[in-house]
């Protein structure tokens, strides 16, 4: 009972510390290299890095515009900042950086609040706009921006798969939403929808990512392999979204949800000993 409570208890840390989103966006990086055959351990690192220095950010941004920037926390947080910053501008190249710049604003003004004239603008509170957002930066860093860096041409194969992963994203992204039903106070799909209907919104992406796959199969543009691997990721992957709801543990948000991208990878890179 004591080892269960230790076991938990370190999970915990490890989802508060954004640690486990960290290597789910890693993970799908790996993917990327898996499935268009290359290595790049930096951009790897970065990817990794960069979501676990964006992610503390935005959780404990809200106390530094209470003017507590000498708080502990916030000392951590800009540290972290800071070695985040100092190591992309020393080892990564221009081209690099170009390609990076608009995240890192979005994610920097992602979580912050402007006062124009008479009104209040947040980027997350925009309704509706934050999983479309979500989907599409994270299918950039960890999709479309490395293929760009390492010199892939897009074409349509390409855009066919990052339309893949900005579904699997979506879709994936959809139960955080339902977690936060009762407490959110912006437009989301289940506040939209209802839970039902959001949930059927996730496995109709899920869908529509295994008849590009099944397509692709017939016409012998990926392995068997690679088709069953991506196949079963969407089925477990819709399988874990038919068991959200809103009195699910913080484990299982943080660790099963969060951890189907690290699933996935772990499903492609079996497919190279095939």
């Amino acid at each position: 009972m004591k080892s269960n409570n230790l076991i938990n208890k370190f999970l915990s840390y490890l989802i508060n510390k954004n640690v486990v989103v960290s290597l789910a966006a890693f993970s799908l990086y790996k993917v990327t290299e898996i499935l268009f055959n290359f290595n790049d351990l930096k951009t790897g690192f970065f990817v990794f890095f960069s979501t676990f220095t964006a992610y503390n950010y935005m959780k404990n941004i809200s106390s530094i515009n209470h003017n507590k920037l000498l708080d502990k926390k916030n000392k951590e947080l800009l540290l972290l900042v800071l070695i985040f910053v100092i190591i992309t501008i020393n080892f990564y190249n221009y081209f690099f950086l170009k390609l990076i710049s608009p995240v890192i604003v979005v994610s920097f003004l992602y979580p912050l609040n402007f006062r124009i004239s008479n009104f209040r603008i947040c980027i997350r509170s925009i309704p509706l706009f934050k999983v479309f957002l979500i989907s599409f930066v994270w299918s950039y860093i960890t999709y479309l921006m490395p293929l760009i860096y390492n010199g892939f041409e897009i074409d349509f194969n390409i855009l066919k798969y990052f339309i893949i992963r900005f579904l699997f994203i979506f879709a994936i992204s959809i139960p955080f939403d339902i977690r936060d039903f009762n407490v959110d106070k912006i437009l989301t799909f289940p506040r939209l929808l209802g839970v039902k209907k959001s949930k059927y919104l996730s496995w109709l992406s899920m869908l529509v990512i295994q008849l590009i796959i099944l397509v692709d199969l017939f016409n012998s543009q990926i392995s068997i392999p690679m088709f069953l691997a991506l196949f079963l990721s969407m089925e477990l992957s819709s399988l874990v979204i038919y068991y959200t709801n809103t009195r699910r543990t913080n484990l299982f948000y943080g660790l099963l949800v969060e951890g189907l991208s690290i699933i996935m990878c772990l499903f492609v890179f079996i497919t190279k000993f095939f």
